[in-house]
């Protein structure tokens, strides 16, 4: 993935569960894709790979999340 093909140049998302567990995934543009859970403010698992090194049919799957998400943000804050 280069700059070429996405307007940014990282991408974070934070989802939070009402019982505080977080999920952080942060994609890098060529660099990396890194994946942290944490509960009660300690981390339980992360993951944090090269770029190049992710299996494609994880690599699609997160640039369709970055994709929807680009695309889906600007609508919400029109609001």
């Amino acid at each position: 993935m280069t700059n070429e093909e996405y307007p940014y140049d990282m991408m974070q998302v934070v989802l939070v569960t009402r019982d505080g567990k977080r999920l952080e995934i942060e994609a890098r543009v060529g660099a990396l894709l890194f994946v942290d859970v944490e509960r009660d403010d300690c981390c339980v698992s992360c993951d944090a790979q090269a770029w190049d090194k992710v299996p494609g049919m994880r690599r699609r799957a997160v640039r369709s999340l970055m994709d929807a998400l680009h695309e889906t943000v600007p609508l919400l804050t029109d609001r």
